[in-house]
């Protein structure tokens, strides 16, 4: 059976999409679970699937949800695909991305060590390490080549674990890397939270 007959019966099957549009929107929820937690579900939610070809869709989509989770301001998006999407698209996409960010900002602040005065550690770091954007340790990567940290990009260590440094790549995953690949830019390893 061709994909015209296939998509024919579905179609005449009622409420059932048809298989184009399940594809499209399999695609857009692969794509989207790159995402953080809301940023994942939104998406499918906004896709207009007859009107909107799936790539330039995600791809609108993506570039609004980066700049709601950077704090970019939404009236200054640009990008390859920023004019694929609809104004309300726009918004959930930003909105999802700020979103994201607080969630992350909450799960970060739980998780980092920070110490006290009398020299012991607590599970929760200081609001104003966090939420002021203090630059604790600027630096720059001076390693290999690579798609998620090129060579040049410059960076926060978010933490310091085991003595490798955790910086966010640009993929907006955070990994850890030998400090030995970095070259200080600004600040010092005592204003990092260290994990052990």
């Amino acid at each position: 059976m061709d994909i015209l007959t296939e998509t024919a019966l579905q179609m005449s099957a009622g409420s059932r999409k048809p298989l184009w549009q399940k594809r499209n929107m399999e695609t857009i929820r692969r794509a989207a679970s790159t995402f953080g937690s809301v940023g994942a579900q939104k998406p499918q939610e906004f896709y207009q699937g007859s009107s909107q070809a799936p790539e330039e869709y995600f791809g609108g989509f993506a570039v609004y949800y980066h700049a709601g989770l950077t704090g970019q301001d939404i009236m200054t998006v640009q990008g390859d695909h920023a004019d694929a999407i609809n104004y309300a698209q726009a918004e959930a996409a930003y909105l999802a991305g700020q979103l994201d960010a607080a969630e992350s900002l909450k799960a970060e602040k739980s998780s980092i060590s920070a110490e006290n005065d009398n020299g012991s550690f607590t599970s929760e770091a200081p609001d104003d390490i966090i939420e002021k954007g203090v630059v604790r340790l600027k630096v720059k990567y001076i390693g290999p080549d690579y798609v998620a940290l090129p060579t040049g990009t410059v960076c926060e260590v978010l933490s310091i674990e085991k003595g490798w440094y955790g910086v966010m790549t640009e993929l907006d995953e955070s990994y850890l890397f030998p400090p030995n690949v970095f070259e200080l830019l600004e600040g010092s390893e005592a204003d990092v939270p260290t994990r052990t």
